[in-house]
């Protein structure tokens, strides 16, 4: 059973930006979610005006996350600079 887009962005915000005060999706920091069967991939934006070092560790955190969701077998986050 594949995982729905609303699935995913339920997931991904259960990450907390804490530079942005909310998750990463309040934050509008999740630019592109593409699900296929068991695989999901999602382009994690850097906010506007933010140097965001800790970008990296929230792109794990969201894989962690999405990875915990049944029917998905991989799940991958790319950080776009």
């Amino acid at each position: 059973m594949s995982v729905t887009e609303e699935e995913v962005l339920a997931a991904l915000s259960r990450v907390k930006s804490v530079k942005q005060q909310g998750s990463i999706v309040d934050a509008g920091m999740v630019g592109e979610v593409k699900v296929s069967g068991g695989e999901v991939r999602v382009k994690l934006l850097r906010p506007k005006g933010c140097a965001c070092v800790y970008i990296f560790m929230l792109a794990v955190l969201a894989e962690r996350e999405l990875s915990k969701l049944s029917g998905v077998e991989r799940a991958s986050v790319e950080v776009v600079l």
